[in-house]
């Protein structure tokens, strides 16, 4: 870690002037934020006052933690000047008359790996056991959609409470699941994530973890947990997070609000929320280097590993998945939770010969389209092994009929579908509707020259068409509903099997088309599965 600054007020200078000088690279709504600093220190009627030895002395607290974690185990907790300038404002800004704190809502988003939690974790901490003034009784809260993630937090403070000896004066009291000030009943707990443990609580400081997991079921827990911090002199409710999807509703309203107080030429002051928002900007390349400092302030310090940033942004050069995530991650910024599946590169690492001779015991899924539109019947065979990085692993081929009424939806006088239909690659059936003849046709004939075990089908269009491949054709049919349960583990096995050069499509164009139109889309538990509305 960094040698132990012996002057805090040096350390914000040099901060506030890297970041408006340009000598660090900063995101916008960083330089904004260091912007509204500057100007509440000029303000000379605003209602608040800086008391810099409040500012000085909650830094210091930090310097009696010990890191209990990875490489920096055992060494003191320093901050770096970001954690500084948060420290400094939060509890340096004081209320004119009363001398309580000004701020009541501390906003951080941060790219993961930058050490958010154990940050926010040693701020609990402090207000929970060395607030100015002491809160006598005061209850404090890690709170998060799942009690085991909330229990990252409240472990993390617990570490620092036993590794850093604050239990050694009898101050602070251990426990498996709570820490005590047996002095004035204060008690620091993890909570589960329903309404119901919310209520009748009076919270004087609440940690928020991982806001962006957070959605509508979690909507009345959140409110009561807000309610409850009205009851308090000077409570404070800490959110760490990193970005969300458009599914994280209640990140998004809380991070627009954030983004508004610190914007500039917003109309929005809320002087009680202090913003820390490190992202890069919309305009930026996620893959860029010279712009992931923007989202992870703790790159320049080595804490972020910037060759594990380039492993990860090389893999994400090829895969629109990969790279859809290294944007939220580690460019801490909203993305949607549909994207292309594959890119063209990717697609294109298909593009061998497929070897006719190996086909053999094939299985097939069917799709009916939207009865005027095209309809397929895909087909994938087991290959040889190949060897990968050390391991045996199989190659697999890949191909698709495809049928289209010639009076449907489609054009197909024009391009591409012409140049298709003669080369054989599209089958025209002479209707208006989907017509299933010639897809029994050419089963029955692939199931001849090749063999096909099994033949997946979506019950909600294809009940009757499965029920005629096993009456008729005496092939084993298999009930494939189309869910993100069903589709997430294949599609991610089939993208990485892409990825390693393991499927052979032979570089058909209708395939490909096809598949570089593919859109995914993610649900709440991190499944992800093609989105047909939305290709």
């Amino acid at each position: 870690m960094i040698a132990k600054a012996p002057n805090y007020r040096n350390m914000v200078k040099q901060y506030v002037n890297d970041v408006l000088s340009g000598r660090r690279v900063a995101g916008k709504l960083e330089i904004a934020a260091v912007e509204r600093y500057q100007s509440d220190l000029q303000k000379k009627d605003s209602g608040f006052f800086f008391d810099e030895a409040q500012a000085v002395s909650a830094c210091e607290f930090f310097e009696l933690l010990v890191h209990t974690d990875g490489e920096y185990a055992g060494t003191p907790f320093y901050l770096y000047g970001w954690q500084v300038f948060i420290v400094w404002q939060l509890f340096g800004w004081r209320i004119r008359g009363s001398n309580l704190r000004r701020f009541r809502e501390l906003f951080l988003t941060v790219a993961r790996g930058n050490g958010k939690t154990p940050f926010g974790a040693a701020l609990l901490l402090l207000i929970f056991a060395f607030d100015s003034p002491i809160e006598e009784r005061a209850e404090c809260y890690t709170a998060a959609v799942k009690r085991d993630q909330a229990g990252l937090s409240f472990n993390a403070a617990k570490r620092f409470v036993e590794r850093s000896g604050l239990c050694k004066s009898g101050y602070l009291q251990a426990l498996k699941t709570a820490i005590n000030i047996p002095r004035n009943g204060s008690t620091l707990v993890p909570l589960s994530s329903d309404a119901k443990s919310a209520d009748g609580l009076n919270i004087h400081g609440l940690l928020r973890d991982e806001l962006h997991a957070w959605t509508d079921y979690q909507r009345e827990y959140y409110e009561k947990l807000q309610t409850a911090l009205g009851k308090r002199r000077q409570p404070l409710a800490i959110t760490i997070t990193t970005a969300g999807s458009e599914n994280s509703t209640l990140w998004r309203e809380q991070y627009e609000i954030a983004k508004k107080v610190v914007e500039r030429g917003s109309t929005v002051d809320i002087d009680s929320l202090l913003v820390a928002i490190y992202e890069i900007d919309d305009d930026d390349d996620e893959l860029d280097p010279a712009v992931w400092s923007k989202a992870n302030p703790m790159l320049e310090h080595g804490v972020v590993k910037i060759k594990h940033l380039q492993d990860m942004a090389s893999a994400a050069a090829i895969d629109s998945t990969q790279r859809h995530q290294f944007r939220r991650y580690h460019g801490n910024k909203l993305t949607y939770s549909f994207n292309k599946s594959f890119t063209a590169e990717m697609w294109e690492r298909g593009n061998g010969r497929i070897p006719q001779a190996q086909l053999k015991s094939g299985f097939a899924g069917v799709d009916l389209g939207w009865c005027d539109d095209i309809a397929a019947i895909g087909y994938v065979f087991p290959l040889d092994y190949v060897s990968i990085e050390g391991q045996s692993k199989r190659r697999y081929a890949i191909f698709a009929d495809a049928f289209c009424p010639r009076n449907g939806r489609r054009e197909l006088s024009r391009e591409p579908w012409r140049t298709w239909i003669q080369s054989g690659r599209m089958m025209v059936t002479e209707s208006e509707w989907t017509d299933t003849a010639p897809m029994y046709e050419k089963l029955a004939k692939r199931n001849k020259d090749f063999g096909i075990k099994v033949v997946a089908y979506d019950p909600a269009n294809a009940r009757e068409f499965a029920t005629n491949v096993v009456n008729e054709l005496r092939i084993e049919t298999f009930n494939c509903q189309q869910s993100h349960s069903k589709y997430h583990e294949p599609l991610r096995e089939f993208k990485q099997a892409l990825l390693e050069g393991r499927i052979l499509h032979g570089g058909c164009p209708l395939l490909g088309w096809a598949a570089t139109n593919v859109v995914e889309e993610e649900n709440a538990k991190g499944h992800r599965m093609p989105s047909k509305g939305r290709s």
